[in-house]
C-alpha cells in the first residue's frame, strides 16, 4: 500500500526540519526552550543550565529529533522512531504553551497556533506508534502463544 510510506515521510518532514535547524543554529531556538528546561531543572532542584549546557541541549534535542524523523520517513523502525518523536515533541509543547507571561511578549494569541499544531504532531506520531499495519502485535502474539499452550496442557 503505497499511503503509509507517502505519509510517514509527510508526517516526519517537520520533524526533520526542524530538529536539523535546531542542530545547526542551537542559538535561535535556545530563548524558546529556555523555560521548558528551566522548569526541569527546577523540578530536579538543579542549577539552571548556562548558556552553553543549553545550547548544547538544544543541539542534542534536534539532532535526535531529525534521527527520529529520518527513520520514520525511511520506514526503519516506524512505531519505534514514531515513538521517540512523540516523546521528543512534548517538552516542544511545554515550551510553545500559550498559557500564562512569556518573555518575549508573544500574547496567548500568536502562540496558540504553533502549540495546537505542536500537539497534533505528538497525536499523529503517538498514533503511528501504536499502528501495526494489520498485523498483530507482539504483545498480542506472546499473550495468544501463551494461551494456546496453556490450552494444550489442559486436553
Amino acid at each position: 500500500m503505497v499511503v503509509r510510506p507517502v505519509a510517514r515521510a509527510l508526517l516526519a518532514a517537520p520533524f526533520v526540519y526542524d530538529g536539523l535547524d535546531a542542530a545547526r543554529h542551537p542559538g535561535e531556538h535556545a530563548p524558546v526552550a529556555r523555560p521548558a528546561l528551566d522548569l526541569v531543572t527546577g523540578l530536579a532542584r538543579r542549577a539552571p543550565l548556562t548558556p552553553v549546557e543549553l545550547q548544547r541541549a538544544v543541539r542534542a534535542h534536534g539532532a535526535l529529533t531529525a534521527l527520529a524523523g529520518l527513520a520514520l520517513a525511511s520506514g526503519k523502525a516506524p512505531r519505534t522512531s514514531a515513538l521517540a518523536l512523540a516523546l521528543l515533541t512534548v517538552p516542544l509543547a511545554v515550551a510553545r504553551q500559550p498559557f500564562g507571561k512569556h518573555a518575549d511578549g508573544d500574547t496567548a494569541t500568536n502562540r496558540l497556533r504553533p502549540f495546537l499544531q505542536t500537539l497534533a504532531l505528538v497525536g499523529a506520531t503517538a498514533l503511528e506508534s501504536a499502528d501495526t499495519q494489520g498485523r498483530p502485535s507482539v504483545a498480542w502474539r506472546v499473550r495468544n502463544a501463551r494461551e494456546e499452550r496453556r490450552a494444550r496442557r489442559e486436553r
